[in-house]
């Protein structure tokens, strides 16, 4: 009921027929719709990108969000405070992350074109 809410789950129970994709897409079931032809490739796309994160990052990921899946008084935030600590950079991949701006146009004038500047 939390991915859908409370119609489309009840229409799901109530009906118990197949929906298309599109259907599935519009509910919130999925987070895309891909054709056939497409599926493979995108598919491979995806695995490959969560597969080039940090293992100890993607762990933590999941277990904060299983912790922000549940009743706010059940929610755990210290757990979900040390995962988010133990996941920097130089914890999961044994190296400092780079800057975020080193990606924005560079300027001659010191600051400029740099966030917050």
């Amino acid at each position: 009921m939390n991915a859908v809410g409370l119609a489309s789950t009840r229409e799901i129970l109530f009906t118990a027929r197949q929906f298309s994709a599109h259907e599935a897409y519009e509910m919130g079931l999925v987070n895309r719709v891909v054709s056939k032809i497409e599926l493979s490739a995108h598919v491979q796309s995806y695995a490959e990108t969560i597969a080039a994160n940090a293992p100890l990052t993607i762990t933590a990921v999941k277990r904060i969000t299983h912790e922000l899946g549940k009743e706010r008084g059940a929610r755990d935030l210290s757990l979900c405070d040390a995962l988010v600590a133990d996941a920097t950079p130089a914890k999961t991949t044994g190296r400092a992350a780079a800057p975020s701006w080193k990606s924005v146009g560079r300027s001659s004038a010191a600051g400029e074109n740099h966030p917050g500047a």
